[in-house]
């Protein structure tokens, strides 16, 4: 009650409390196809994958609680020694008021688009199984904004950012042997994984800059397994490092 009345007495209409919502839209679409065969005592299966992820970032006002309306400025920014002139985040749209329900202050979106292939073999015979696995994939990433922050004028906030590339990729391998009541199984993967894509821009809500030296993240993988099964007990022991 006490935030509203606020509202209510400002003489312009100004709200000084508003409620807003950070919310995010995602659409994803995936296309693959693939093909399997058995070639000898070996079964292989490849394919090719082509993807795009694309989220659109803004912020949108929620509730004004009695007041008429805000302004589209940097509120954050305001009393800052650097960018204290510097308050629009949409120099398109200088000045706008933005009342219950509008978008304001960041309006974004993050896309990556993937094209990837992968192939997997497995031959088997009675007592031992080995599986070989692998996928390589080329990505593009980028920002678009939709506001032209005045404080990052121009195409350092507004538009297409650079694109960013990268080519994750994994190999992963089994071996798995079965005599009997004993069973011995070994893994190995090797991975390079792409960051998130709000992780390659500096700060995505503000700016196109992208981060220096961004590069895969690694991951290396591998566990030996053991087990034991009789009709009395089941015996497991592990050993795995990552």
């Amino acid at each position: 009650d006490g935030l509203r009345h606020s509202n209510l007495i400002q003489p312009d209409g100004h709200a000084r409390y508003a409620v807003d919502d950070n919310r995010t839209n995602r659409p994803y679409m995936r296309i693959a196809m693939g093909v399997d065969s058995r070639i000898g005592s070996v079964d292989v299966e490849c394919g090719l994958e082509l993807s795009i992820d694309s989220r659109r970032a803004f912020k949108q006002m929620d509730d004004l609680l009695g007041g008429d309306h805000v302004l589209n400025v940097d509120y954050y920014i305001r009393d800052d020694a650097t960018f204290s002139t510097m308050l629009d985040n949409d120099l398109r749209n200088p000045g706008r008021r933005v009342y219950q329900g509008d978008r304001y202050g960041y309006d974004y979106r993050l896309t990556r688009s993937c094209a990837a292939i992968y192939a997997t073999a497995e031959w088997r015979n009675e007592s031992m199984t080995f599986g070989l696995g692998a996928r390589v994939a080329a990505e593009l990433s980028w920002r678009r904004g939709y506001y032209e922050k005045e404080s990052f004028e121009g195409a350092a906030s507004y538009g297409r950012s650079a694109v960013v590339k990268s080519s994750p990729a994994y190999i992963a391998a089994v071996w798995h042997y079965d005599l009997g009541q004993h069973d011995l199984t070994c893994s190995l993967l090797l991975r390079g994984r792409s960051p998130e894509v709000g992780d390659m821009f500096l700060r995505p809500e503000y700016n196109n800059r992208i981060v220096g030296n961004a590069r895969l993240e690694s991951l290396y993988a591998a566990e030996l397994s053991y087990s034991f099964m009789s009709q009395r007990f089941n015996l497991r022991a592990s050993l795995y490092a990552h």
